[in-house]
């Protein structure tokens, strides 16, 4: 009977633990903590950069995501693709993506991931190599509030996971073991899923993703003239021509017997049908 009581707790104690992560959420200092850090959302690349290096300079316990998009003309696309490529590797970042080609003007698409601390040297440093910035678009997710919200939940659980795993070590009826075995089951389940949250809200508060979208700039007086590419393309011509003059010939050579005799047998009847009409005038 005892034992039977005690797994009746089972579910009280669960509601109780549930109680404290909210109350622990709710206090006044965790509170003022939030409110520190309200949540925003911009496209104006200024704006956005000021309020994320403004807030994470005063809050150290801040989480901002922090992405953006940059479109430049520059005057060589590989040559400015290999500078973006050592610049990356110099601030302890990765290329995750490149895509390259010619649809009448040279571009180079490329995903960039680095530190969040170098995110706008980077910028900075790209701006540098182009010849125009088309378009800079920069935003920001302030997520200090979930983050702390899951951090206080993750350590509710864990408490709650420890006190069920004692319990187990005092139960002596199987079927009693195996209702808080399944219990402790869902708790951990539920601290791998906040665990993994909070993962993720490290990895993409310490980490920035750049899209930088590179083309290359055409003059104001068209496309660039290259004197060794002019002789090429004249040369390239030149022979396709002389190949279609040869074909030509050949063809006439080849086909000359079927020729010579259409044209004698044209001849013939020609000669046939000329006679014919002068023995009806005549």
């Amino acid at each position: 009977m005892k034992n039977f009581s005690f797994v009746l707790l089972v579910p009280l104690l669960l509601m109780f633990f549930s109680c404290s992560s909210d109350s622990e959420v709710s206090n006044p200092e965790m509170g003022f903590m939030m409110d520190a850090a309200p949540a925003f959302s911009s496209s104006s690349g200024g704006s956005t950069r000021m309020q994320a290096e403004v807030l994470s300079s005063h809050d150290p316990v801040s989480k901002i995501q922090v992405n953006g998009s940059l479109s430049i003309e520059v005057e060589e696309v590989e040559k400015a693709s290999r500078m973006v490529r050592e610049l990356v590797l110099l601030h302890d970042g990765r290329i995750t993506n490149s895509d390259t080609g010619d649809f009448g003007q040279r571009y180079a698409n490329i995903t960039l991931l680095v530190p969040s601390s170098k995110f706008y040297p980077i910028i900075d440093e790209i701006k540098k190599i182009s010849v125009l910035v088309s378009n800079e678009n920069i935003y920001s997710n302030d997520v200090t509030e979930e983050y702390i919200d899951t951090g206080a939940r993750l350590s509710v659980m864990k408490d709650t996971e420890n006190r069920f795993s004692k319990l187990l070590q005092d139960t002596k009826n199987i079927d009693e073991a195996i209702k808080v075995e399944k219990e402790l089951m869902r708790i951990r389940s539920e601290i791998d899923s906040l665990q993994g949250r909070m993962n993720y809200f490290v990895k993409t508060t310490d980490n920035s993703v750049l899209n930088l979208r590179m083309v290359e700039s055409v003059p104001l007086t068209g496309d660039r003239w290259d004197a060794q590419k002019s002789v090429s393309d004249s040369f390239r011509n030149l022979v396709s021509f002389s190949k279609h003059v040869a074909d030509f010939f050949i063809g006439v050579l080849i086909f000359s017997p079927v020729i010579g005799v259409v044209a004698a047998v044209s001849y013939v009847l020609y000669r046939i049908a000329k006679r014919f009409i002068r023995r009806q005038k005549g």
